[in-house]
């Protein structure tokens, strides 16, 4: 009997290792468009803004919108560049937000900008 189990143990640890893959993706979009960057600590509805309490460094690019999401309600963010310790305030653009929701970070496009949004983008500058 204990030769046998040391056949079958290899055999066991070999068929789990097989089952999962480390290349699971959960959702539409690729992991490198989304990051978490904070969560957000303090709403003040009457103003409409936010504080954030940042996980690491806080850049935000132009091709890149801020957004939180909980149980349920999501809200487009606009960082406002005031920065206090680990925290950064953002004001509300829309939607609902409450303490303890995640802060995302996510990319709309890559670095090339399609020639489309380049230019829209141009002719927005020559009309201000």
């Amino acid at each position: 009997m204990p030769k046998t189990s040391y056949l079958f143990f290899p055999l066991a640890v070999f068929l789990c290792s097989c089952g999962s893959s480390g290349d699971q993706r959960m959702g539409s979009e690729p992991e490198n468009h989304v990051r978490l960057a904070g969560r957000v600590q303090r709403v003040n509805e009457h103003s409409r803004f936010v504080l954030i309490r940042r996980y690491g460094v806080w850049r935000v690019s132009d091709n890149e919108v801020v957004e939180s999401r909980g149980d349920g309600r999501t809200a487009s963010l606009q960082p406002t560049g005031e920065r206090l310790g680990e925290h950064v305030a953002a004001d509300i653009r829309s939607g609902k937000v409450e303490v303890g929701d995640a802060v995302y970070i996510r990319r709309l496009f890559d670095k090339e900008m399609p020639k489309e949004a380049e230019t829209s983008t141009n002719i927005e500058k020559k009309d201000t």
